[in-house]
């Protein structure tokens, strides 16, 4: 894991636990102002809504599908469901869809930090790279090595990542 992966690595998980441009944790930041229609803010990892178990009842059987077309879409719809949006997205994981043990190694872990995404070797999916344009998260961190994805894919999706948004420049 190179040097810039990990710094976003470990910003994103300090930013997730509420340390948000210098706002300690149970402090609320700046309140946006109601008709600012810029986003340049800065976003509140604890504003994530997160559906509850009367949202989950009227599933035959307490069963509720979350899916697409295929797996890029699928990954997307499961951070949707989450809860992830542009106000509460400061780190979005990036994972193979092509070569599933780093998604596998690192699922469980970002529940709480970010969405989990996946990307192809060639680029990056329609459904992957709309989310990112609609969340711009304040950072992205890629995991597994340059063979699942390569540095060109890793260089694309730096256009997507606002760190101004978690108020750092």
């Amino acid at each position: 894991m190179g040097p810039r992966i990990l710094t976003a690595a470990l910003l994103a998980t300090a930013l997730a636990g509420g340390l948000v441009a210098g706002t300690a944790a149970g402090q609320s930041g700046p309140e946006p102002d109601a008709g600012d229609t810029t986003r340049e803010r800065v976003k509140d990892p604890q504003a994530r809504r997160v559906p509850d178990h009367t949202e989950l009842g009227p599933a035959a059987g307490g069963t509720l599908r979350v899916g697409g077309a295929n797996r890029y879409e699928t990954a997307v719809a499961v951070a949707q469901f989450a809860g992830w949006d542009f106000t509460n997205t400061v780190a979005v994981y990036i994972a193979s869809g092509e070569d599933y043990p780093d998604a596998l190694a690192v699922g469980p872990a970002t529940m709480d930090l970010g969405p989990l995404l996946l990307v192809r070797r060639n680029g990056i999916p329609p459904a992957t790279r709309a989310f990112l344009e609609e969340v711009l998260p304040c950072y992205i961190v890629v995991v597994g090595g340059p063979v699942p994805i390569p540095p060109a894919v890793e260089s694309a999706l730096d256009q997507y990542a606002r760190p101004e948004f978690c108020g750092q420049s």
